[in-house]
């Protein structure tokens, strides 16, 4: 998952958040382009809510490795 993370930041930092069915097409995840769109924002999210509130979002991290 780090991986397709990855990729999926570096194909925004060079295209910028659009045109997200194109990294199918391009054959560089093998998910499609909402999938892509909701992944970048989730990780966007995360990484916001880590710098305003670090103690609930190691609450959340730690539930969610329970399932």
């Amino acid at each position: 998952m780090a991986e397709e993370d990855e990729i999926l930041m570096d194909y925004v930092k060079k295209h910028g958040p659009r045109d997200w069915s194109s990294i199918r097409s391009k054959g560089l995840l093998p998910r499609i382009g909402k999938s892509c769109r909701l992944r970048w924002v989730d990780e966007r999210l995360m990484n916001l809510l880590k710098r305003l509130q670090p103690e609930k979002h190691s609450k959340k991290l730690k539930y969610k490795a329970m399932f």
